[in-house]
Formats: C-alpha cells, structure tokens, sequence
C-alpha cells in the first residue's frame, strides 16, 4: 500500500525522531511532506537531500494570490487592480500575510476607497485580523531557546528598514551579555552562531552576503517586526522613542533598562527625570542641538552597558562617560581631542570614533594615542578617520603587546595618501584589519557601519 503523509508545521527534533518510525519505508513511491520554519529539523528529516526552502513572493506572485484568494477564478475589477497590487506590495511577499489581508479584503465591500484604506493600514490590520497572523508567527518567537529571544527582540532597537550590519548587531549582542561565552569559540564566533540560528528559524533575513559566503547585513521582515515590538513590550525590554510626545517619553523611560531614540532624542531627555537604571541608550537620528555635558550627570546613568551617542553633537569630550566604569560599547562622533582618559574604561569591548580627528600631535596626522590599547577588554575598533598608530614595539610593555594580541578586529577608514603599510609596520601584530577606502559618507551610510 502507498501512502502519502503530511506533516505540517513541525518544531521538535525529538518529536519527528519518534513519529518517523511508524512510517514503513517499502520503496514503493509512498511520500512523506513536512513543512517546518526549522531548518536544523528540516536538515534532519532529509539528512541526504536539501531542504526546499520557500522564498518570499515577488510583486507579481504575491498579487496574483491576493487576487485568486479573493475572486477565485474571476477577474478582479479594473478600478482595484492598482490599489490591489499595492496592497500586495505593502505585505513583503509573506504568503501568511497575504492571506490575512485576503481574508480581510473578502469582508469588506469591493470599492476604492476601503482597498486604499486597508492599504495604508496593512500592518495594522494583520497584526487585529481575528485569524491573528501574529499569533501564527509567534510560534518561531515561541519556540526559541531563552538566549535567542533577547537576540531577537533585540533587533527592535533600530530603525524600521534599517540594514543591519552584522558586525555592528554582533558587537551589540555581547556588550549586552546575550552572549554565552565556550571555552572553544570566541565571542564573534557565538555571535554568527546565534544568528545563523536564528535565519534557519525563519526570523531573520539575509539581505547581502559577503564574497566568502558569510552573512553581511541583514534585516526584520515587516510582520515579524511588528511581532518582536509585541513582545518586547509584553516583557518590558526596551523602549522606542520615535514621536514626539514629552510625557509619554519620560513615562516610558522611567520603567526601561534600554531606550533608543528614532528622533532628536534632546528636547525630549534634557526635560527627563534621573534613569540611573538604564544600562543601553542609542541614537538612530542626527541631532539638530549641540548637547551639554550635563546631561549625563542630569540622567544619572550608572550601569550604562552601551552608548551609542554617534549622532549627538557636543562641544567637548562628556567627562561624565569616563564614570561609567561598566561600558562595553561606545560609538562617539568627535569634533574635539578624544583624551587619553578614554583608557580607565577597563570593561570597553568595542570603540568607534568617527571624526575629523583624534588627538593631534604636531602637524600631519592625527595619532590614535597608545593609551588605547592599554584596555584589557578591547576587542574591536573602529575609525573613520585618517591617522596614525604609535608602534608598540617602541614602548617596553610586554603587557601592551599582549593585550593588542587579543585585540580581534581593526577598521580604518583612510584618505589616500595615508598608507596601508605605514598601518601594518605600526600595529603589526594584530590579527584581524579591515582597511576601508575612505569616501565621502551620509549619516544614513555611518549609520550601518561597525
């Protein structure tokens, strides 16, 4: 007797290991089909063939099955074909999504101005749909182990359509301590882990690879971000600020360990109460104020893990961040001396410097000062600027050079006339460059970089 079985919607390993055995296999065409978003379960089921991996509908693909779930095997009427198509646009290509919306358009009466409402509103409606697509994509999110879900909710800290550069998101990640350290992996190595796992779940998309294979930018799809806010407020992880709204700014701040602005976070914090809680703050958004130093004293962090104040102009180095003695993650833009002090913060794992200059000595060049490196934690440095290293063989500090040993990853972007060579004869027991042609650069552009 032939057979054809199908599985849908599988998660557990274990589970199909114990149903698989039920299935004779007489090798006489019989089938089983099984549908996961797992695809450590789906390379399991089939360990000798890949897995058919379904991709995102294009335009096209996705209007079509819009138009057949609603109208069946007519046509749909000249006057919606153009709001219909950008409905089916506006769902990303996500067939769940697709259907929701199909499900929503059949309910309601077939004329322009409810298509376009609906199509200005589509997030909105999928995620209060009564079939719920949300609920139906939450069983990703559900199943997740407990360090993958903070990973994930994570991403909710940056900007909608914003391109993750996976260093950057990396470097994030373990200044935040989601990363569980192995004895046989480095931190960077656990990162790529998390989210190779992460994509094979079907969370996350990869939007550019690198020549080798390795993911180099990624991004939310537009459902499964409205699904990672749902949650992050349901658990209280962070707070977006991205309107404008005083109170309800101060409101949210005061209960959050982590705040990231989408807008000129100034008016709205220089008139907020002390958060010496927080433990992240970052900015996505240029700033149109020069800030005081006060603010840091006015806000009162204590426990800062991350700032990423690379957007914020101020006139002078904010003294306040040399307090901040549990930094891991600093992105500055600098259009002052950066000081030596910089070097008290021992627990700094990751430093980007984006300015005209750094500390400059007398003509040339400015010169990233070796204090720099005498910071046990370092691991990743990143500047956009044109300078120069201090050789560390010309200074009698074993302890020096064996700290630049541990040092994983340097990043500079150079003008022309500054040499690759004078870098590697200056540094040259670093592990890991990455020389970056310096070019003229947005704030968007600065944004993704790491």
């Amino acid at each position: 007797m032939r057979y054809m079985i199908v599985m849908d919607d599988m998660w557990s390993i274990d589970a199909w290991n114990d149903v698989k055995r039920c299935f004779p296999d007489d090798k006489n065409g019989s089938r089983i089909v099984v549908t996961t978003r797992f695809m450590e379960l789906a390379t399991n089921v089939s360990p000798k063939k890949p897995p058919h991996c379904m991709n995102l509908l294009n335009t096209e693909q996705s209007w079509e099955l819009l138009e057949m779930l609603i109208f069946g095997t007519a046509s749909c009427p000249q006057e919606l074909v153009g709001v219909g198509q950008k409905i089916a646009k506006r769902c990303r290509g996500l067939p769940l999504a697709i259907v929701v919306v199909a499900g929503v358009l059949s309910r309601v009466i077939r004329e322009y101005n409810y298509w376009n409402n609906i199509a200005e509103e589509v997030s909105s409606v999928v995620s209060t749909d009564p079939e719920n697509c949300l609920d139906i994509l939450a069983l990703s999110y559900n199943y997740l182990p407990h360090h993958l879900k903070a990973c994930f909710l994570y991403m909710r800290i940056f900007p909608e359509d914003c391109k993750l550069e996976v260093s950057k998101l990396i470097n994030l990640w373990a200044a935040e301590g989601f990363l569980y350290l192995d004895s046989e992996k480095q931190l960077e190595q656990i990162g790529e882990d998390y989210l190779e796992d992460l994509i094979g779940r079907s969370l996350v998309l990869v939007e550019k690879k690198r020549f080798g294979g390795e993911v180099k930018t990624c991004r939310l799809h537009d459902f499964l971000r409205e699904l990672c806010l749902k949650e992050a407020q349901k658990e209280n992880f962070m707070h977006v600020i991205q309107r404008r709204s005083a109170k309800g700014v101060q409101t949210g701040m005061r209960n959050q360990r982590r705040l990231s602005f989408h807008l000129d976070p100034y008016s709205d914090v220089s008139a907020a109460p002390a958060i010496p809680h927080v433990s992240s703050f970052l900015c996505f958004t240029l700033g149109a104020n020069i800030v005081p130093d006060i603010l840091f004293f006015q806000l009162g962090f204590k426990l800062l893990r991350v700032l990423d104040i690379f957007f914020l102009h101020f006139d002078y180095f904010p003294d306040q961040i040399l307090k901040l003695i549990h930094l891991r993650y600093l992105a500055l833009n600098v259009t002052y001396e950066l000081p030596a002090s910089v070097s008290q913060l021992r627990n700094l794992q990751t430093l980007v410097i984006h300015g005209p200059w750094l500390c400059q000595e007398s003509g040339g060049c400015p010169t990233l000062l070796l204090e720099y490196w005498n910071m046990p934690s370092l691991r990743h440095v990143h500047i956009t600027a044109a300078c120069h290293l201090k050789n560390p063989f010309t200074v009698q500090d074993t302890f020096l050079v064996h700290l630049l040993q541990n040092t994983c990853k340097l990043s500079i972007q150079y003008n022309f006339h500054v040499a690759q060579r004078k870098f590697s004869v200056s540094c040259p027991i670093l592990r890991n460059w990455e020389f970056v042609k310096l070019k003229k650069t947005t704030a968007q552009t600065v944004c993704h970089k790491s």
